[in-house]
């Protein structure tokens, strides 16, 4: 996975609040010339708290996608204090239970917590997860905060988010 400081910065902008949108911009990464779309969903729900003092935690999902169709996509929370990972050479990696759909099975997604980007879980299977996210209008998940077992539920305009990447697409890369 390409990790840029640019998504970092991104993110902790002040973005303003558009409730039930996903909020994507274009943005070129001034010293390396690289142009790419990020973006940040509406801020999760909280379904089943995890208790104090994480039960009142800003959740939203991030997305970076590239020219080149790679992409990256990942949880952020303002505090992460997860217990149950496997530590691998400089992260942690996480088995989260979840489910795109209401009628869907659970599913076990995989993400990885990097010291350098503290507050972000990056899927492991990006692609899926970008197709999952295009073709659903929420995410349910259960996050295993050092506290208790809290549960999110990521919700959005399926039919915004994919116009939105759409026209950024035209305008920052210049295609479909």
């Amino acid at each position: 996975m390409v990790f840029t400081s640019s998504i970092l910065t991104a993110c902790s902008s002040n973005w303003g609040n558009i409730d039930g949108k996903w909020q994507l911009k274009c943005i070129k990464d001034e010293l390396t010339g690289v142009v790419k779309i990020v973006g940040r969903s509406p801020e999760a729900d909280v379904v089943k708290s995890p208790g104090f003092p994480y039960g009142n935690v800003d959740t939203r999902l991030y997305i970076n996608i590239f020219p080149n169709g790679s992409l990256n996509v990942a949880i952020w929370a303002d505090r992460i204090n997860l217990v149950g990972g496997k530590y691998h050479n400089e992260h942690e990696d996480y088995y989260l239970i979840g489910k795109f759909s209401p009628l869907d099975k659970l599913e076990t997604y995989s993400v990885s917590y990097e010291r350098e980007s503290e507050r972000f879980l990056w899927f492991k299977r990006e692609k899926r997860t970008y197709t999952l996210i295009l073709n659903n209008e929420s995410l349910l998940l259960e996050l295993p905060y050092f506290t208790g077992k809290g549960r999110y539920r990521y919700e959005w305009n399926k039919g915004d988010f994919a116009n939105q990447v759409s026209a950024l697409k035209k305008t920052c890369f210049g295609k479909k």
